[in-house]
């Protein structure tokens, strides 16, 4: 026996990496150092017949592999693969696809050695028994069959200080050429959500500070600078989120840390030391669900209405970070109409993106183990539901629709103020587009479409509203994309610098030196579409307008302004 282990990662695309590798093999390494370690990262668009190939190059004693419902069925097909060729390599898998019960799993594939629900706690007894089967009974968390049995050894848990953990960052196991980070600052959650795998934590236990800065610093050293912290919910202990940001703020000022808050639970001091963070420096994502009552009570999530909105709108109001609000269609005692009302309720208050997802019914949830009375949903991966008691089928197609709606218009910067716009001034917006955009065969089509294609699609909608028209073209005009000539007149930058007309600047960007303004467009509008584009929910005004658009390069505008005659 080699005494090797290949850690198979597989992601959803080359940005993205794995903390379960550095935890994994910086803790069985510690207990086994005897073992080396190998390391193959892929994605699952790679090559099907090529990563097999590489595999079966190594030759490993055992193959271990984190499972995602991402990634699932993708690494099982090359696990399958592998195991033809190489039958005698040992394969271990472990992650959230686990959780629940594995005996189908494990009668399914049976070129699988094992799976382990829980931490990377037990993996290095399974590499110190690997061939001693009879051991196997003792080993926390590890799931297997034998001779058509099932053995299920519960759930691997570390009990300790999470300091006493080996840091995978102080090893070096970090992925070089990364654009982000995963980090860990605590394990397991305060809530009970029963849609969620970490309803089952018994608590929560925390990293110190120094150990925190200490990881940090070694992720620096790596040359990154981006760290999406993995924690459930960064204010379950406002006081510690406090010390924490006030951490970042002091000895990581060039990092951007994106954070998980629940504006339910949200205090005056942790959102007044938010409101201190540098510009940039945080994206705070808000897990909303859903508005309903009846729903939050029935999932047991430590939140309500009037709690989460008046978070939301506090964090909102802040201007120095952006803000991602989550909704979940499918929650028991939700009907369709719900789900409208909290998109609705979330475009009024506006956070910079809102994602809308169906529920989806995780293996090891409470939810799935116990799912509400008529509701229908999909055992396999990506686990969405199709039906429940108050939403139908057809309904969460229109919801699917709905959250590429949002994905594609809301969530766009450039789209963002003329589609609230609409959605003030056209009863009902998000369905009639949804429909509009059915019969324009939209949804047939793959991933997000261009930007220009997603302008034109909102104006042929729009095309009989006056005042929707012509933001629109503002806002087009304002990126660069191309108008009618009939409504632009060019002036040269002579022009304007020796007209006695009084320019008022409504919006500029720094550009490099090398460049100046060379040329101007003139546009006539009928309302105050400037102020409409600053904020689409400021009163629209009639009455003629004119602004200059200074370009800089091609038609990339650096400046805009009004002329007060």
């Amino acid at each position: 026996m080699k005494h090797e282990v290949l850690f198979l990662e597989i992601n959803s695309s080359y940005s993205h990496s794995m903390l379960s590798y550095g935890l994994l093999r910086s803790f069985t390494g510690r207990m086994l150092p005897e073992w080396h370690w190998l390391h193959l990262d892929a994605t699952i668009k790679s090559n099907e017949a090529e990563l097999p190939r590489k595999l079966i190059a190594q030759a490993p004693d055992v193959i271990a592999a984190t499972g995602y419902l991402f990634n699932i069925e993708y690494l099982c097909r090359i696990l399958e693969q592998y195991s033809k060729a190489v039958p005698e390599t040992k394969i271990f898998l472990g992650g959230p696809e686990f959780l629940g019960c594995n005996s189908d799993f494990l009668k399914n594939h049976p070129y699988v050695s094992g799976v382990i629900r829980g931490d990377e706690s037990s993996f290095y007894l399974v590499l110190k028994n690997l061939h001693r089967c009879e051991c196997w009974s003792r080993i926390p968390g590890l799931c297997y069959m034998r001779d058509g049995t099932i053995f299920d050894n519960g759930a691997a848990l570390y009990s300790g200080n999470l300091d006493e953990l080996p840091s995978p960052f102080a090893a070096g196991y970090i992925h070089s050429g990364k654009p982000f980070y995963q980090i860990e600052t605590s394990r397991g959650c305060i809530g009970k959500c029963t849609f969620c795998t970490s309803a089952g934590s018994t608590g929560v236990a925390y990293y110190s500070m120094t150990r925190i800065k200490s990881d940090l610093e070694y992720i620096r050293e790596a040359g990154i600078r981006e760290i999406r912290l993995i924690d459930r919910t960064f204010n379950d202990d406002s006081k510690r989120a406090v010390g924490l940001l006030r951490m970042f703020y002091a000895d990581f000022p060039d990092f951007k840390f994106h954070l998980e808050i629940n504006p339910a639970m949200l205090t005056e001091s942790l959102l007044a030391c938010l409101k201190q963070a540098p510009h940039g420096m945080l994206h705070i994502e808000t897990g909303i669900q859903t508005l309903n009552a009846d729903s939050l009570k029935a999932i047991r999530r430590p939140a309500s209405r009037p709690k989460s909105l008046t978070g939301l709108k506090q964090l909102v109001s802040c201007d120095n970070f952006e803000i991602h609000a989550d909704l979940i269609a499918g929650l028991p005692g939700q009907t369709f109409d719900d789900v409208i009302f909290d998109i609705e309720e979330l475009i009024n208050i506006s956070p910079q993106e809102i994602q809308l997802e169906n529920l989806k019914f995780l293996p090891g949830t409470v939810i799935r183990e116990t799912p509400p009375s008529g509701t229908v949903f999909n055992t396999n991966p990506p686990y969405e539901v199709f039906s429940t008691s108050g939403i139908n089928e057809a309904q969460f197609i229109t919801i699917k629709q709905l959250s590429i709606i949002l994905d594609g218009w809301y969530n766009s910067s450039q789209l963002n103020s003329p589609f609230v716009l609409a959605c003030r001034r056209i009863d009902g917006f998000m369905l009639k587009f949804a429909a509009f955009l059915e019969n324009e065969k939209y949804f047939t089509g793959q991933g997000r479409e261009a930007l220009e294609k997603r302008f034109e699609l909102l104006e042929k909608f729009v095309k009989n509203d006056n005042l929707l028209s012509q933001h629109l073209r503002f806002c087009r005009l304002s990126i660069g994309l191309p108008v009618s000539p009939e409504y632009l007149l060019t002036v040269k930058s002579e022009v304007v610098r020796q007209s006695p007309n009084i320019l008022n600047l409504i919006w500029h960007k720094d550009i490099d030196a090398k460049y100046r303004i060379s040329k101007y467009f003139q546009i006539e509008f009928d309302y105050n579409i400037s102020d409409l584009w600053l904020n689409p929910k400021a009163e629209a005004k009639s009455g003629k307008r004119t602004y200059l658009f200074g370009l800089y390069y091609g038609r990339k505008p650096s400046e805009i302004s009004e002329i007060i005659s």
